[in-house]
């Protein structure tokens, strides 16, 4: 039955069949025509593209023999100005003017300096500045330039307005910071930051963070002088410029949402757009003041997404092998796209075209094809790891009792060349010691010896230091065994200084550490001062520093200079003062009241009051001299420092803002005892925090709180406390890893993330706080201070 109907389908499939084969037919002439017009696009297309490449071959050409021109132009003009007057008469004519006109308008045109000459010194160090307007991607290369530690011996520059010199008087707003007009000022911040112990020796040094504008209100004026630095360049560091470009309206719109809080509330669309504007047109016309060749415009839109294409030009400028550069871009992440509601895009429309508009003025900037390709003349900087190999195997080519020797002397021959350098000449064989009164904790043992170093200084003796302070506390048994710690009385654990401070610094600054203070006595001719102190910090009296014209026992009023050191014990800022001398008897200049010819001369009783130091000084000129002596001497151990970079990497890497906010909350005794502040109001503590943080910002909190209910509270705004980041650190060496187990080698490491974080908050009258602020003017120029247990002011700075 199937198969019949079967046979009487057949007729009709063959007719379908039929009826298919010749549409087919009539359809193949237009397929094929349609196959031959594809053929010839596409060879028209190939034709197009050929042309296109060899017309931007032909553009680079030309841009060559642009520069080419423009170059021998210049140097005409070199050789024009270089005659001498009898010849320079005879081409004063009309011709030379014309000349001179050509050579203005080319010069101007021209994106940078010296073209094709870039200027370098190998004894120079190479600094780095990362210039861009507010959201321009400073942050992001934070990542790159931190993957770079891992093979060069760099130092990072975050967020440093203080280096730039932006005023920072107590008495006014931080909206007033400018960057001061001094030139000299600027030199002078410069050379002092080459000077710091952690920078002092680096071969390359990068400025990240500090972007244009930098404040608020007037603070639009804060931000770096290019101008000032390539005016350096030569002379005190070997420039390298990285100008970050991206959207402007991307970055202007950026700018005026992560600042939507507090002080920065002012900010709206348009206000940011002429600050860019203007900040644009100061970056474009200063660029031209840098040597050709040594600066790059990085487009960050095209770098996120395909990185390893500016590798070759970034490794070039910065002095670095590609091959580590390439490994450096894991950390980067494209933008996310955006959705913006009708308004924002009105005003992303308005923007747009007032830029547009604005592009006249910053022609760098808006076109930066003309800006020749880095050039930079020597090789790349040597890796840790060669100067490592190139150290071990200068040593190991020497005689090894003459290395011992050189070993000895090392110490010595340093401490000598940095007191040529400091202006202070130690008397042979002469040491000053003291009474260390070393129950109390580090930071008030850290301001004795400070304190200490300034004395030693005034009398030109070398500083007795101990061989071991005091543990409080030991938060990791096992741990604290491994360590080369000693448990002497009271089960307590003594551990080196130098396990905690720099020693090769301690000892080239003028310090000897000594085991046994009494042994060492012994055979020299000690004289013995009872009581010293309790007559150096009598309030009737006066102690000098040092007597001058102005300031002596014969003067009627002396004027002098001393710290305001707060409950804090911290630099806040100097003070000067007057003293109506009544009574020439109580006033005394300490180096000649104790320049004694003892051997050893032993200054007894208690060395610290609190708020106070041992005497003043007659002129701004020597406090700053003496501050800079305890400032070069008292350096925290290096891999203390590195482990707090490890830690405020990750926490900016992992903060949304790519920047923290550091907190020091001292609960315990304050809060059983009722110190100052308010440590116990919870409620106060957190506000006071979230008002201090971006949207979306990490806090890291160092505190004594134990409480795990208070602990997860201020973790829901943020926090991240030790035991949070501990598991992610790898120490250095097995001895920093074992003295990870008390809690005084913990808070050193705290207090460096501390003074790294863009804001600080502290406890009031803790001098844990006061090291953490000593630090910060050091490290970022951070002369601010509020208070975690305070309520609000308008303005809390001391």
């Amino acid at each position: 039955m199937r198969l019949n109907d079967w046979v009487r389908n057949v007729p009709m499939l063959l007719c379908i069949a039929f009826i298919g084969h010749m549409l087919g037919n009539r359809q193949r002439p237009q397929y094929t025509h349609a196959r031959r017009e594809v053929f010839l696009l596409r060879g028209e297309l190939e034709r197009q593209q050929a042309d296109f490449q060899a017309a931007k071959q032909e553009r680079e050409q030309l841009r060559a023999l642009v520069f080419d021109k423009q170059t021998k132009a210049l140097d005409l003009e070199k050789v024009v100005q270089s005659l001498n007057p009898a010849e320079a008469e005879v081409h004063n004519g009309e011709d030379l003017v014309e000349v001179s006109r050509a050579v203005d308008i080319l010069r101007t045109e021209i994106p940078c300096r010296d073209v094709g000459t870039p200027t370098t010194s190998t004894d120079l160090p190479i600094f780095v500045l990362v210039v861009g307007i507010e959201g321009a991607g400073h942050h992001a290369m934070e990542t790159v330039w931190h993957g770079l530690e891992e093979f060069y011996d760099l130092h990072f520059i975050g967020y440093n307005p203080g280096l730039h010199s932006f005023a920072k008087e107590a008495d006014v707003s931080k909206a007033y910071q400018y960057s001061s007009a001094d030139f000299e000022r600027h030199r002078k911040q410069i050379r002092n930051l080459l000077k710091k112990p952690w920078v002092r020796g680096k071969k390359l040094i990068i400025d990240s963070r500090d972007s244009y504008p930098e404040g608020f209100g007037v603070g639009a004026l804060a931000h770096p002088d290019l101008l000032y630095l390539s005016m350096l360049d030569g002379d005190v560091i070997d420039l390298r410029v990285l100008v970050m470009s991206r959207d402007i309206v991307d970055c202007t719109m950026s700018a005026v949402r992560r600042f939507q809080v507090g002080e920065f509330q002012y900010k709206n669309a348009q206000f940011q757009a002429r600050a860019v504007s203007e900040n644009l047109a100061l970056i474009n016309n200063a660029l031209r003041s840098i040597p050709c060749g040594k600066y790059m415009v990085l487009p960050y839109e095209k770098f996120v997404h395909q990185p390893k294409a500016y590798s070759a030009q970034l490794s070039e400028l910065l002095s670095v092998q590609k091959q580590y550069m390439d490994q450096c871009f894991h950390g980067l992440k494209a933008p996310s796209d955006k959705t913006y509601t009708e308004e924002q895009q009105q005003e992303r429309k308005l923007l747009q075209t007032f830029f547009e508009r604005q592009r006249v003025l910053f022609p760098i900037l808006a076109d930066p094809s003309s800006v020749p390709k880095v050039h930079i003349r020597g090789g790349p900087i040597p890796t840790k790891s060669a100067t490592a190999s190139a150290a071990n195997d200068n040593k190991s080519n020497k005689d090894p009792h003459t290395q011992k020797q050189q070993d000895q002397l090392q110490p010595i021959a340093a401490q000598q060349q940095q007191k040529q350098q400091e202006g202070w000449v130690t008397q042979p064989d002469k040491y000053l010691l003291i009474d260390w009164f070393l129950h109390l904790g580090f930071n008030n043992v850290r301001f004795i010896m400070e304190m200490a170093f300034g004395m030693a200084h005034a009398l030109e003796r070398t500083l007795v230091l101990p061989s071991h302070l005091r543990m409080r506390q030991c938060d990791d048994a096992s741990l604290c065994s491994m360590s080369k710690c000693e448990v002497r009385e009271n089960k307590n654990y003594w551990c080196p200084l130098s396990m905690f401070l720099d020693q090769d610094v301690l000892v080239s600054s003028g310090g000897m550490i000594v085991r046994d203070h009494s042994d060492f006595q012994r055979g020299k001719q000690v004289e013995r001062v009872s009581h010293a102190f309790k007559e150096v910090y009598n309030s009737d009296h006066l102690w000098l520093s040092m007597f001058t014209p102005d300031a002596a026992k014969t003067s009627a009023t002396i004027e002098y200079q001393r710290f305001h050191l707060g409950c804090e014990l911290s630099y806040f800022k100097t003070v000067k003062q007057t003293w109506q001398v009544s009574d020439p008897s109580l006033v005394h200049a300490f180096s000649e009241e104790y320049n004694r010819d003892a051997d050893v001369l032993y200054l007894q009783g208690t060395p610290h009051k609190i708020g106070v130091t041992p005497f003043v000084w007659p002129t701004a000129h020597a406090l700053e001299e003496y501050q800079k002596v305890w400032n070069a001497a008292v350096v925290y151990h290096p891999s203390i420092v590195h482990i707090a970079k490890q830690v405020s990497n990750a926490l900016v890497r992992d903060s949304p803002t790519n920047s923290f906010v550091c907190v020091h909350l001292r609960r315990g005794d304050f809060v059983t005892a009722g110190w100052l502040g308010q440590a116990k109001d919870l409620e106060l503590v957190a506000n006071n925090i979230k008002t201090s943080l971006i949207q979306g910002e990490l806090f890291y909190l160092a505190t004594d709180e134990q409480d795990t209910t208070v602990l997860a509270g201020l973790r829901d705004i943020g926090a991240r406390v030790w035991s949070d980041v501990f598991p992610a650190v790898t120490p250095p060496n097995e001895d920093a890893t074992s003295m990870l187990g008390f809690q005084d080698y913990v808070g050193l490491v705290e207090q460096m993330i501390c003074g790294q974080a863009r804001r600080f908050l502290g406890s009031k009258c803790s001098s844990f706080t006061g090291g953490i602020l000593n630090l910060r003017r050091q490290l970022v120029g951070d002369t601010s201070y509020t208070s975690v247990v305070s309520k609000p002011k308008s303005n809390n700075k001391h």
